[in-house]
């Protein structure tokens, strides 16, 4: 709430001045005598448009015109301070006894601007335009009197006010139809400041208390209290503060509804995924230095139930950078899949995710242009609803709006996971990553991914993958890719290969076996894999297909061989399974089953009906093969010898 201090500074310093011994003046003379007196203390013109005028009822005081306070030399933004007028009222007693003590000043419709740059400067910071030469002795004997008179504003009021607040490197700060009331009844002691802003147009609450506010005002960090509060939540702050931004203390953020409380703050309708703080408790020591420097200790922080805590480093600016720790116990961000901005996104003909279809809403990643560099995550678990993950150690890196997740030590599924995760919002949204899991629970890890829960079995994975979209939808629908799957013993509910083999009928019975291999490729969202091989105790089972992932569709051909079956020549009976995952058809496939078993009957049969067809072309024909001829040569010889004789009975 610097801003607010400051203005109520700008306003002390004309107003002091503007009173200061000359109240009997006529108004011109008083309005030249406060501009002299203004510049001689800060270096900068004070321009009064209009009347000056001296009131003594019911508040002897003055009341001026339009006014204009310059800005710094350096800033090319126009005047520090304007208003449509000013109301100062002064204490008659005052005035007899040597200090002019201000009673009240009113501003219309003030605009006032801050601006600090880089190197430190700031516009409220005055320099006198004669100050003392240094080589000027003091007087010998001090008159212990000479600095009794001072101003004294005991009350401010400001209505309709613009801040406008500009430090170079941050985004500008721009606020009207702000209220102001100040009150400082003593020269040595508190201020306390209580204003209503308006960044929405839903009133802000603002509430500042400052000890010893005069030397505060001359750069003493005093003892500040802080209190912000509005439409679904208030932030408070108790500690120590300095004009030029430097602070210590205890932060406090409560806000029952965040994304409401943000949108009164100005910062935009912000739907807050559920686990991420929709709503929030949170406390930590804060520090910031006067470089922009921002420390976080002991931070506590409950977030929708769950429960952090954290420690940062954080260097403000239009970016900000960050170095950040976080802990936690049980996590539960399973929101993150509802997708952020649902409602919006389905006004505008997008759908969440059902369980034939990926989510077609909108991915808003903007988030990773807000902010870089690491965060650091510990937690006994976190469950993110389509994947559930135990003790894991993560970094979470940020660079141009590219974000990399690298999993240091993953626990899942019963296994472990490492690899790394690449969210790239540079241009248009991508993800990507490569890792390996050792001793995987498939049923676990497919029946929260996929909803399938027919295999089981503890599996080694490895993974490399690239998918480009705006939604689930779109990325899922171009996945490409490639990886290993290795599996020991495990199940297949919903087949039995040795029932199948037996009786040609395998559904609704479950198969065991000991070991399943299989490498994919990834394309277009589908996996294609052609060399599947699965072992059970008698059977060998192979297979090859497609499996798609955007599609959420299936059509994979199975072919288990009874390796001892027909006298050591096997027997294999291919099933195909094909339809959406929610409910895939599992049929053998017959057509195939003779192809593959029948083979050399179907020869032996075709070569005897061909020999018995021979002979009866060669009997009805009277056709004799000759030595190495066979049966079609005799009887295109045949049939040439009978066209020349019909030819040349036909010239004769």
């Amino acid at each position: 709430m610097r801003w607010l201090i400051r203005l109520a500074g700008v306003l002390l310093l004309i107003a002091g001045v503007a009173v200061g011994s000359v109240l009997l003046l006529p108004g011109d003379r008083i309005a030249r005598i406060a501009s002299d007196q203004i510049r001689a203390q800060t270096g900068r013109d004070l321009v009064f448009t209009g009347d000056t005028q001296v009131t003594l009822w019911p508040v002897l005081g003055i009341v001026t015109g339009p006014v204009a306070f310059a800005n710094a030399s350096w800033s090319d933004q126009g005047p520090m301070f304007t208003a449509d007028s000013l109301a100062i009222g002064v204490n008659t007693a005052g005035l007899f006894g040597g200090d002019v003590r201000i009673t009240k000043v009113d501003a219309e419709n003030p605009v006032v601007r801050l601006e600090q740059r880089a190197d430190g400067r700031a516009n409220w910071l005055f320099r006198p335009a004669s100050p003392t030469p240094s080589n000027v002795p003091a007087p010998a004997n001090p008159d212990p009197n000479a600095d009794k008179n001072e101003f004294v504003l005991e009350h401010l009021d400001v209505r309709n006010a613009r801040l406008i607040y500009a430090v170079e490197g941050q985004d500008t700060i721009d606020i009207a139809n702000v209220d102001l009331s100040l009150i400082w009844p003593e020269p040595a002691g508190a201020a306390q400041f209580d204003a209503t802003a308006r960044p929405t147009g839903v009133p802000l609450s603002i509430k500042v208390e400052i000890d010893k506010f005069a030397e505060w005002s001359q750069g003493q960090p005093q003892p500040v209290s802080v209190a912000v509060s509005g439409p679904g939540g208030a932030v408070s702050f108790e500690g120590v503060a300095g004009i030029l931004g430097e602070l210590a203390g205890q932060t406090k953020i409560t806000t029952p509804d965040t994304g409401g409380f943000l949108n009164a703050l100005g910062v935009g309708p912000v739907d807050v995924p559920q686990g991420l703080g929709r709503k929030a408790d949170i406390s930590a020591n804060v520090t910031l230095t006067r470089d922009g420097v921002l420390a976080l200790r002991d931070a506590v922080m409950n977030l929708d139930g769950n429960s952090l805590r954290a420690e940062a480093d954080i260097q403000l600016g239009d970016v900000p950078q960050i170095n950040a720790r976080l802990s936690a116990g049980r996590l539960d961000v399973s929101g993150l899949n509802a997708g952020a901005g649902a409602p919006a996104a389905s006004s505008a003909g997008t759908a969440p995710a059902t369980p034939s279809s990926w989510s077609t809403t909108p991915i808003d990643a903007s988030v990773l242009s807000t902010f870089e560099g690491v965060i650091a995550l510990s937690a006994e678990a976190i469950d993110f609803g389509s994947l559930k993950l135990d003790a894991t150690r993560m970094d979470l890196r940020v660079d141009r709006s590219r974000a990399v997740v690298t999993l240091e030590e993953v626990l899942a599924y019963d296994g472990r996971i490492a690899g790394e995760i690449v969210l790239n919002n540079r241009n248009g949204f991508s993800t990507g990553g490569a890792f390996q899991g050792t001793g995987i629970a498939l049923n676990g890890v497919l029946s929260d991914m996929a909803g399938w829960k027919r295999l089981t079995g503890q599996a080694d994975i490895r993974l490399a993958f690239l998918g480009v979209g705006q939604s689930v939808d779109q990325i899922m629908r171009n996945l490409s890719g490639e990886g290993t799957l290795s599996v020991g013993r495990g199940t297949i509910s919903g087949l039995d290969l040795d029932r199948l083999i037996r009786s040609g009928d395998g559904g609704g019975g479950t198969t065991v076996f000991d070991s399943l291999t299989a490498s994919i490729v990834m394309k277009n969202g589908d996996v294609l894999n052609d060399d599947l091989l699965l072992i059970l105790p008698q059977i060998e089972t192979r297979g090859a297909g497609r499996i798609g992932l955007g599609a959420k569709d299936i059509d994979y051909l199975i072919t288990p061989v009874a390796v001892r079956a027909r006298s050591g020549n096997g027997f294999a009976i291919p099933v195909r399974i094909s339809g959406p995952w929610a409910a895939p058809r599992i049929i053998p496939d017959v057509g195939a089953a003779l192809e593959l078993n029948f083979e050399q009957e179907r020869k032996a049969l075709e070569s005897e009906v061909r020999q018995e067809v021979e002979r009866t072309l060669q009997k009805e024909l009277g056709i004799v093969t000759e030595e190495g001829q066979t049966t079609e040569e005799a009887i295109q010889d045949k049939l040439e010898q009978e066209l020349g004789r019909s030819l040349k009975k036909l010239f004769d």
